[in-house]
């Protein structure tokens, strides 16, 4: 039976940049299906940081699980066993792929309702009459400008940044709309949020798993956002919804750290 086709990934958590930690768990094509499920727990059990914060007993999974495997099962059995343990997991950023399958974990946002539609704000606000400052949509509600970044994989540079900032530097407030923004580079958001504050701001903790414990973290440390020029000062407010992930989340909690920034909308 030829498993070689199983690949795993998971996003650690990592600071400073969001980058993905790739392995092909099956190092060897002719394992069977129970040292091929042993190898995807136990990469789980090795590198996983949420098991206390999410509650999860990585144990009794292994127990529950484990009974459901046999030597005469086919890859798509031993595939979908595999993938409905993950599932567990309820993360967004773990997945288990083949050739002929993947699955990943989709009830972040899927399990809520959809309550954002690019078409209803296009048609029905702004009229098509927005402009573009490389990823970001800005447009003018009167005394209140407007931005809409839908990815934070889409890239921008600091001249982008600053014709965002000097368009909006003498309105009275700022609409900054982050909904249904995937993620993507975690670089971005803090250089995004940078331009909303005029001092060093401290936006929160962090750690990292750093061994094969499930103890084994990086001791807690500060984490600081700098203010870049130019800057704006106004009151800003960030609109959130469900399908805020990854990246997204990182702004958001460095813009809620902000005095002048009011979060509206859904929990991310």
């Amino acid at each position: 039976m030829s498993k070689q086709f199983f690949q795993f990934f998971t996003l650690l958590l990592l600071f400073g940049s969001l980058s993905a930690c790739e392995k092909a768990f099956i190092q060897n094509p002719d394992q069977n299906p129970q040292a091929i499920f042993q190898e995807a727990w136990d990469y789980v059990d090795r590198y996983y940081s949420y098991f206390d914060f999410k509650g999860i007993d990585w144990d009794s999974v292994y127990t529950a699980y484990e009974s459901r495997i046999s030597d005469d099962m086919s890859d798509e059995e031993l595939f979908d066993v595999i993938a409905e343990m993950l599932q567990l997991l309820r993360d967004g950023h773990v997945s288990l792929e083949s050739f002929f399958d993947d699955d990943t974990y989709r009830g972040w946002y899927l399990d809520y309702p959809q309550n954002f539609d690019f078409n209803v704000l296009e048609r029905t606000y702004t009229n098509g009459e927005y402009e573009l400052a490389g990823p970001f949509l800005i447009y003018e509600f009167g005394d209140i400008g407007y931005v809409r970044y839908s990815r934070f994989t889409n890239n921008f540079s600091n001249a982008n940044l600053n014709t965002v900032i000097d368009k909006f530097q003498d309105k009275k407030g700022v609409i900054f709309d982050v909904r249904d923004n995937g993620g993507g580079s975690l670089d971005n958001a803090v250089r995004l949020a940078a331009r909303f504050t005029q001092e060093r701001t401290l936006v929160g903790q962090t750690r990292r798993k750093d061994g094969p414990g499930r103890d084994d973290f990086t001791p807690w440390e500060d984490r600081y956002i700098n203010p870049v020029s130019p800057s704006y000062d106004g009151p800003v407010v960030v609109l959130t919804n469900r399908s805020c992930y990854s990246a997204t989340n990182y702004f958001i909690q460095y813009m809620r750290s902000l005095d002048q920034v009011t979060l509206v909308g859904d929990t991310s």
